[in-house]
């Protein structure tokens, strides 16, 4: 699979369920992956959002190509 060496990002909710799809794909021979476990909103509010790390919104990012 051409996929196996690019870089793939996970988050989700709160970390869990990205976690589960980061072994799925390891198991499965790629080797790139990079996954926040902490989540957007984390389980007790220590997430991406919560840190203050950045967010860009996709029609902004899209627009400015």
């Amino acid at each position: 699979n051409e996929y196996k060496s690019k870089d793939i990002a996970l988050i989700c909710a709160s970390g869990a369920r990205s976690e589960i799809v980061v072994n799925h794909l390891l198991a499965e021979g790629y080797n790139n992956i990079y996954h926040i476990p902490e989540g957007i909103t984390g389980k007790n509010k220590n997430g991406w959002l919560y840190m203050g790390y950045p967010m860009v919104k996709y029609k902004q990012e899209e627009e400015a190509n």
